[in-house]
């Protein structure tokens, strides 16, 4: 579980990087149902009636993998997963904190209901009327209110070391500058960017991208020929770090 589980860790926040979210989603739930499958061939329940110290051990290294794969999935699914770290005595533990070993052997589990219930045992709350089409992917205004969608000025632009995809940049949000990494570098060249207003996710859990800080996220669109076109103002009298939405 611990090689499985760390070279998640390594792929999500190049994945992220490159903008392939849902590829970096389906490899956290990849590790959970790794999981899954780890228990079923060590079958604890089991095992623990002749050996009681290992069983301990499968239990750790279960709940370990599950630990991080909550930290990981936190952005996307943050109270769920604060449930799930709750239960498994992990609450208190830095959510950038990636590290195998994180949980102490002997922490004390919270009992709790399932954090995903079967879809047969949910209440009903509203029922669409007749004919009329629900659409997908809906996200409540709460929801969206987390998002914190700025413009930010790009002052430096130059490619990551040892990777073709990768750009890193400098930007300014007016009171304060930092570092976003971003899989844009086979669509733009690193200095014309310099200069360019373009918009990003502020408040975007920080990550490592190939050794390098990456605190943010730049929004992009993907044209029918597969080019990234950024998001960008062309008001100039709007200033950086003004927030957008």
């Amino acid at each position: 579980m611990k090689a499985g589980t760390e070279a998640v860790v390594e792929r999500v926040p190049e994945l992220i990087g490159a903008m392939r979210l849902h590829e970096a989603v389906e490899a956290i739930l990849d590790l959970v149902r790794q999981v899954n499958t780890y228990l079923e061939k060590t079958q604890p329940w089991h095992q623990i009636k002749t050996a009681k110290e290992q069983t301990g051990s499968t239990l750790y290294h279960a709940a370990e993998a599950l630990r991080i794969a909550a930290q990981l999935l936190h952005p996307v699914m943050p109270s769920r997963m604060d449930m799930v770290r709750r239960m498994i005595g992990a609450a208190d533990i830095p959510l950038a904190d990636f590290t195998w070993g994180g949980l102490q052997p002997g922490t004390s589990l919270e009992e709790g209901g399932a954090p995903f219930p079967r879809l047969d045992k949910l209440e009903v709350v509203t029922q669409p009327e007749p004919g009329e089409e629900q659409p997908e992917n809906v996200v409540t205004f709460a929801d969206f209110q987390k998002v914190d969608l700025r413009i930010a000025e790009v002052l430096a632009a130059e490619n990551v070391a040892g990777t073709d995809k990768l750009l890193k940049l400098q930007i300014s949000l007016g009171d304060e500058e930092r570092q976003i990494v971003a899989g844009i570098a086979q669509h733009y060249q690193a200095e014309e960017l310099v200069g360019r207003r373009i918009v990003v996710v502020a408040n975007l859990q920080p990550a490592k991208i190939r050794g390098e800080e990456s605190r943010g996220m730049l929004l992009a669109a993907e044209g029918k020929d597969g080019k990234l076109v950024l998001a960008t103002v062309d008001d100039p009298n709007l200033p950086s770090g003004l927030k957008v939405g």
